[in-house]
């Protein structure tokens, strides 16, 4: 299988050195102007990756454990042992893994080396940029599998990039292929942060020689003509992180329950906080799970019903498994216990992120609420930005707060210390 998970087989030496070098092909050369780019790997195997990196039923019966366990995410238990300074502009893979932060450092380290100019290149695992503020560009690289294919931010126009040049009839082939077939040649875009805009992209691929990947296409042209055009969109941005980032920072004291960015929480309503008033985490994967259980068991009994009903019979039994196992799954979150409740999945986004954006444990409650709410992570960004410009026009500032401080995250509980109030967990009530 031909991915950027082999592209990106970084060899980091103790001192933080790389050998991974970045050759530009087609390029201009144009010095690049002080941007900052997060750089957007497909296959860097990260806990936000873990869809991608697990397949199939494999994937979904770990997922299943998990949800019944209700155990903690790697991820969150590393971010509590951490003792970086927080940065409330980038809360990306705070729990990222030792050999993944290598691999970032290095691939960084390969494009700050190979790309002449003054942009500052970020690496970060592709599920996890929602959580990065501020930046001027992405520069997706995708390794060209049809799994992997909508870490792409979708242009805003029909015509295709210069690795997708192939027509309706191709695409239903390269469907029927074997799960490791490689669908299309690898390929790089960059996207404007500030509004998703795809400027440009091109190829990518492996260097065979040394460690590293050649990258055609004009990247710095391209780059540099659009930070010229683009101040006025990006400084309106980079002011909204701002105050977004401030809100995170007041997070850190504000009391449980408290108004936060604008958004109070009520006690009923179409959209709820998985965190508890006391602090807790509801384990709602948990129930969520049991239910989807029980709505298969009932799904396959309907499909035993009308096995010798021919084609069309088990097309509407799979149609009655669906919507047997849709109902459970909605009558069980009718029932998930919570506390703080919002009219719109914006207002659940904005509120959540200045509430509890600090704490170690966010990726678990960011899952927990995915597991009802499942648009949440592509939603996050356009509701934070929208939610900052209301609040400008209010003219509703965030509290006075220390955000140069450095913060660092308190630890999770069950590891040798008193739990606190606010990283703990619930268990459904029976």
């Amino acid at each position: 299988m031909v991915s950027l998970l082999l592209f990106v087989s970084l060899q980091a030496s103790a001192g933080g050195g790389s050998d991974f070098q970045i050759k530009l092909r087609r390029d201009s050369g144009t010095p690049t102007p002080e941007v900052v780019v997060v750089v957007t790997p497909t296959q860097l195997v990260g806990g936000a990756a873990m869809s991608v990196a697990v397949p199939g039923e494999v994937g979904g019966a770990l997922e299943l454990a998990r949800d019944l366990t209700g155990m903690d995410s790697r991820e969150s238990r590393r971010a509590s042992s951490s003792t970086d300074a927080l940065d409330w502009l980038d809360l990306a893979d705070r729990g990222a893994s030792g050999p993944l932060r290598r691999e970032q450092e290095a691939l960084s380290a390969g494009f700050s080396a190979g790309v002449q100019g003054k942009a500052q290149w970020v690496v970060h695992s592709p599920g996890s940029t929602f959580m990065t503020l501020g930046c001027d560009y992405r520069l997706e690289l995708w390794d060209g599998q049809l799994a992997t294919r909508d870490v792409l931010t979708p242009a805003a126009t029909s015509k295709p990039t210069v690795g997708r040049l192939f027509d309706a009839l191709t695409e239903t082939l390269a469907t029927t292929m074997d799960e490791g077939g490689q669908a299309y040649p690898p390929e790089w875009q960059l996207v404007r942060c500030a509004d998703n805009v795809v400027v440009g992209g091109g190829r990518v691929r492996r260097r065979i020689v040394v460690e590293g990947l050649k990258v055609k296409g004009d990247l710095t042209g391209v780059l540099a003509a659009d930070a010229v055009a683009s101040q006025s969109v990006r400084s309106e941005y980079k002011a909204l992180s701002e105050d977004v980032a401030a809100w995170r920072a007041a997070g850190t004291t504000a009391p449980m329950g408290a108004s936060m960015a604008g958004i109070t929480p009520t006690g009923e309503g179409d959209f709820a906080s998985p965190v508890q008033s006391n602090g807790k985490r509801a384990k709602w994967e948990r129930q969520l799970a049991v239910g989807q259980l029980g709505g298969k068991v009932a799904a396959t009994a309907l499909q035993g019903a009308t096995a010798g009903a021919g084609r069309l019979g088990q097309t509407a039994a799979d149609l009655g498994a669906g919507i047997v196992e849709g109902v459970v799954k909605n009558k069980m979150a009718d029932n998930l216990p919570a506390d703080h409740y919002f009219d719109s999945a914006c207002e659940l986004i904005v509120w959540m992120d200045a509430a509890y954006s600090h704490r170690p444990d966010y990726i678990d409650i960011l899952s927990t609420a995915e597991s009802v709410y499942p648009d949440l992570r592509k939603d996050y960004q356009p509701c934070l930005l929208d939610a900052a410009r209301d609040r400008e026009a209010a003219g509703l500032s965030p509290p006075d707060t220390e955000t140069d401080t450095p913060q660092v995250p308190s630890p999770l509980p069950g590891e040798g210390q008193q739990e606190p109030s606010g990283l703990q967990e619930s268990s459904p009530a029976d």
